[in-house]
């Protein structure tokens, strides 16, 4: 069991997550279930979607 003192640090973190596919999906529910309260998903797997490949 975490201490107060963990548990404050963790919610006071914050956390990057680089795409969010296969296992790093998986790792993004544990951390939030975990008390992580600052999360930011960096998304670059559909980088193609920028793009127009109709044209």
């Amino acid at each position: 069991m975490a201490s107060v003192q963990e548990l404050s640090a963790i919610k006071g973190s914050k956390v990057l997550m680089v795409g969010v596919g296969g296992i790093v999906c998986v790792l993004l529910k544990t951390l939030a279930f975990s008390g992580f309260q600052d999360i930011h998903i960096w998304f670059v797997d559909a980088w193609w979607l920028l793009f127009d490949l109709r044209a």
